[in-house]
């Protein structure tokens, strides 16, 4: 399996791509591609059948200047697999005579530098040398006249990481349609889809449970609780010669595919192309998926489960995917995911430029582009607020652990933060437009849970009179209002992860109702202080070293068991 973080692909003079290479930073096992239409997002996915296939006489079209053969440029971090291709342990003499052999060379100059060599869509397998990190150093360890042979050899470690992959793509405007039986492919529009369900349910050779169970069960994963199906039938539509697929829902008739919704047909032909057309390969590292526009016609809340049927493709089967969006949702769902990037492509009415977004800053930038507002972000299936980040993290990894990792931020709640004396302005009282002075919850979300520090310093102290006030108010309508058991949501950290996270030589003594990083600096001079400063840090920590046997501390398993009834009976799903 080529390991393909490893490699940045660009591309030039080609179609809105101008002389200055443009593309991916990294290819990582999600890509979501952003941007305003006509920017260029579907441009990257054109230049990518051609890295596998390497058909020249197609790729013309792709030209912006015929004159001028578009250009290619790929990099990579040299790490072991990639050298060991050239630079063996069992080959030594000539320009590397100075070493026992290339591979102890390759470890001292070359191990962790960025390679980059160029190519064209004319001649996909010649790359020329374009520049090495740190070149000039490489090159006095050999003679003068030796410098061309050393990067002819270098240039021979890479690879285009590409080649032989299989190639999926669909289109933004797809369906699946009534189709003859004959010869076919499976097109990025859905023709010949309904051809590829139907063969694996009439054809002996073909294993029907491919539809009837794997398909099935995945489709209904993803729809419930909005639909259930029982089966799915092919049928000849009369006297004709033409085959329609069938869906047999429970207390329904069969509904032909043809007539159901557009956002049923883009989930099935997302797992026509995962499934049917992938069953030889039995994992999915040599297919590279380009989805295009996936939330065309379909709700929100099906999306996010799509979404996590794709991502599970990606990370546990291995599949390399590219989807191109102008969802709030998807940006969403992937922007904090250490398996997804996103590139925006932007374009300045000449050319287009591709930026691989990294920061706060960033995915706020192409918000804007894309016009999305806070008030479509809160739409979320439930909201629940909290003081700050590191509030947001150990929450997040106690959900996790509580709900064996079902439930998600992103998918089935949103995080949002309060900050701390920011609380006072709050109100979950339903909505109306007379009061100016505080914060509608409900405006933003209308299921929500809040979570509040009791920051009691005694067993008998009183809980404050705005906690009390957004308590009442959340439960009225129904939602969970959670006011620590101890001070503060640090007080449920067990004594034994403090001391694992901190290296301390013993156990912390702190009680329900001392202030954590105070009592931390009593325990080891300056180990508060400095972990306040750095709280969502020493949070992720902390999350980090969390599991089944150490997170059940005063009240906090029964309030996140609690919580996360209430995330899954708004989302609709069932215990």
């Amino acid at each position: 399996m080529t390991d393909f973080e490893n490699y940045s692909i660009k591309f030039k003079d080609l179609k809105c791509f101008g002389e200055n290479p443009e593309g991916f930073e990294t290819i990582k096992p999600i890509n979501l591609i952003v941007g305003r239409n006509n920017s260029g997002k579907s441009t990257l996915l054109d230049c990518l059948p051609f890295l596998m296939e390497g058909n020249v006489e197609r790729s013309k079209k792709l030209y912006r200047d015929l004159d001028r053969i578009p250009g290619i440029e790929i990099s990579a971090k040299l790490v072991p697999s990639i050298l060991e291709r050239v630079f063996k342990k069992t080959t030594s003499g000539g320009i590397y005579r100075a070493f026992h052999n290339l591979a102890d060379f390759a470890a001292i100059h070359l191990e962790g530098k960025r390679l980059t060599v160029e190519t064209n869509l004319s001649q996909l397998d010649r790359y020329t040398f374009v520049s090495l990190d740190d070149a000039k150093r490489v090159d006095m360890t050999f003679p003068r006249d030796a410098t061309n042979q050393f990067r002819n050899d270098l240039v021979r470690c890479l690879t285009n990481p590409f080649r032989d992959c299989t190639f999926h793509r669909m289109n933004p405007e797809r369906r699946l349609l009534p189709e003859v039986d004959r010869d076919y492919i499976v097109k990025g529009d859905g023709t010949g889809a309904t051809t590829e369900i139907q063969r694996f349910l009439n054809k002996d050779r073909l294993p029907r449970e491919m539809v009837t169970k794997n398909l099935r069960e995945q489709l209904n994963d993803i729809v419930r609780p909005d639909a259930s199906f029982k089966d799915i039938l092919a049928q000849q539509l009369g006297d004709s010669d033409e085959w329609e697929i069938f869906l047999d829902e429970e207390n329904k008739n069969l509904v032909p595919l043809s007539n159901s919704g557009h956002g049923l047909q883009t989930i099935i032909l997302v797992l026509v192309h995962t499934i049917l057309l992938t069953r030889k390969s039995g994992n999915l590292n040599r297919h590279v998926f380009a989805f295009e526009e996936l939330e065309n016609n379909l709700h929100p809340s099906l999306l996010r489960r799509l979404l996590v049927y794709i991502r599970s493709c990606a990370v546990e089967k291995g599949a390399t995917i590219f989807i191109t969006t102008h969802s709030q949702t998807a940006i969403d769902f992937f922007r904090s995911d250490e398996a997804a990037q996103i590139v925006h492509v932007t374009h300045d009415g000449n050319v287009a430029e591709c930026r691989t977004l990294t920061s706060f800053i960033d995915h706020g930038d192409l918000l804007d582009d894309l016009d999305v507002r806070a008030s479509d972000i809160l739409q979320s299936n439930c909201v629940i607020w909290v003081e700050g980040p590191s509030d947001r993290i150990l929450i997040n990894r106690w959900i996790e652990i509580a709900s064996e990792g079902m439930l998600k931020e992103g998918i089935h709640y949103q995080c949002v933060f309060y900050g701390g004396r920011l609380l006072s302005h709050l109100s979950a009282d339903a909505p109306d437009m007379s009061d100016d002075d505080v914060v509608k919850i409900l405006t933003l979300n209308r299921k929500a849970c809040v979570v509040m520090d009791s920051d009691k310093k005694t067993k008998n102290a009183q809980i404050g009179r705005t906690k009390l006030r957004i308590q009442q108010e959340v439960e009225e309508q129904k939602g969970i209002a959670w006011i620590t058991e101890g001070r503060e949501v640090e007080n449920y950290v067990s004594p034994s992860v403090m001391q694992g996270v901190l290296e301390l030589d013993e156990l912390p003594k702190i009680t329900r109702f001392q202030e954590v990083y105070d009592r931390l600096d009593r325990i080891k001079k300056g180990t508060g202080t400095r972990e306040r400063r750095r709280k969502p840090e020493f949070a992720k920590r902390i999350a980090e070293s969390l599991d089944m046997n150490n997170w059940k501390v005063l009240d906090l398993e029964t309030r996140v068991r609690e919580l996360c009834q209430k995330i899954r009976a708004w989302n609709g799903e069932r215990e």
